[in-house]
């Protein structure tokens, strides 16, 4: 039945290929850009998810989504192949279609980019919890005990397999006298995982540990600048300690925002 509907298409462009003039079951320029930035939708859709068409009912899947398309559009499967055909036959028209289809698919690609970028941010905040409850401002003294060291220490933390936590905080006050040493815990029944450093610049700093136990644990360690005759001031700020999810559950959050922003755009009207 396709095939016979675009034969009789194709005779019906054969005949009217003389005359420039739209026939009236030719799909209009607006009508076919529109379907057309729809069926590229679907098209896209598939491609993001191979996994889901690759199967042996690929093309049924496939179809059922050029149908869904058809059917917003309130177009039947015959107007869009002899429209199609017809517009093949006029390629200035076609081709002034998909220019302004680019056009709007720059316009769809920013305005995408845009909420994938709101999308990270809000995930990051998710996915990202800060546990600490003490102050966000710290000073030390280079001159000695117990000025020259902050210690931190969070009991009773429940984490999952997976999970990390993350140090952080902006320094103010380093120079060639004045490098303190880090070092940040996380420690589960007899296992402690440690991260170590030296800051050596002023600015943003953070460090990760992983726990390699599931048992609930505590998560601390400190800021202490060695004991040196020059005197100076440490300044941190900001300081947090996030409780942070895997990366991989971040990424499988993100294409699944992804992908229904991709189907919102074509979905079928009810």
């Amino acid at each position: 039945m396709k095939l016979k509907s675009l034969f009789i298409g194709l005779c019906w462009v054969f005949m009217l290929s003389a005359c420039g003039d739209r026939p009236s079951w030719v799909l209009s320029e607006n009508k076919m850009e529109s379907l057309l930035f729809d069926v590229n939708l679907a098209e896209t859709e598939v491609n993001l998810n191979y996994t889901v068409y690759r199967n042996d009912t690929y093309n049924n899947k496939r179809q059922e989504l050029l149908d869904a398309v058809l059917r917003k559009h309130k177009v039947t499967q015959q107007q869009f192949d002899t429209s199609l055909v017809w517009y093949n036959a006029h390629l200035d028209k076609f081709f002034k279609i998909y220019e302004r289809i680019g056009k709007s698919y720059t316009k769809l690609s920013d305005t995408l980019q845009t909420q994938i970028t709101e999308d990270t941010q809000r995930l990051t905040e998710l996915n990202r919890v800060n546990i600490w409850q003490g102050h966000e401002i710290y000073t030390l003294q280079s001159t000695g005990q117990p000025d020259n060291t902050f210690s931190f220490r969070i009991d009773s933390v429940d984490w999952e397999r997976g999970d990390h936590f993350e140090l952080a905080f902006d320094v103010l006050g380093i120079n060639k006298s004045i490098r303190p040493e880090v070092v940040f815990y996380v420690s589960s029944n007899d296992t402690t995982v440690s991260n170590k450093c030296v800051i050596e610049i002023n600015g943003s700093f953070s460090r990760i540990v992983y726990p390699r136990s599931l048992a609930a644990g505590t998560v601390s360690g400190f800021i202490h600048i060695p004991k040196n005759p020059a005197k100076g001031m440490l300044v941190l700020s900001n300081f947090k300690i996030y409780h942070k999810k895997p990366l991989e559950f971040t990424r499988q959050k993100l294409k699944e925002i992804q992908s229904k922003e991709n189907r919102k755009l074509f979905k079928q009207s009810s």
